[in-house]
């Protein structure tokens, strides 16, 4: 495991939390916004994860890392794509909050993942295949 940076080293973009970490931190950014708790715990489920916030980023965090930073704008995050950085802190802190999201049945059809589109005054949530 890598050692965990100082929360204001992160702020100040001195140092980023990446894969591979385990720190008290971690679960509180899997908790902080309601969108990127969504797409956490959606991305638990579909892997078969039991859908809670833990201090570990792993690959599962990782990817919803990166959906989130795509849902505001992949090129604000390039310095930090899938890592969480002081751009990415920064808008884990100031998100919105998200209606409540119906549950889904299971089907027999290809798995898809969903897709989160930020607007103005409210998060929409379409389905997409990969």
């Amino acid at each position: 495991m890598l050692a965990c940076p100082k929360i204001d080293d992160v702020k100040q973009g001195k140092k980023m939390y990446k894969i591979c970490m385990k720190c008290p931190e971690i679960q509180q950014f899997q908790e902080m916004s309601p969108l990127f708790k969504q797409i956490y715990f959606d991305l638990l489920a579909e892997n078969g994860k039991k859908q809670n916030s833990d201090q570990y980023f792993g690959p599962v965090m990782q990817a919803a890392i990166r959906n989130f930073q795509e849902t505001i704008d992949k090129n604000k995050f390039l310095n930090e794509w899938g890592m969480i950085g002081k751009n990415t802190l920064d808008y884990l802190s100031k998100q919105p909050d998200l209606p409540q999201k119906q549950p889904t049945q299971q089907t027999s059809q290809p798995q898809t993942a969903p897709k989160y589109e930020l607007t103005q005054d409210k998060i929409v949530t379409n389905q997409t295949k990969f």
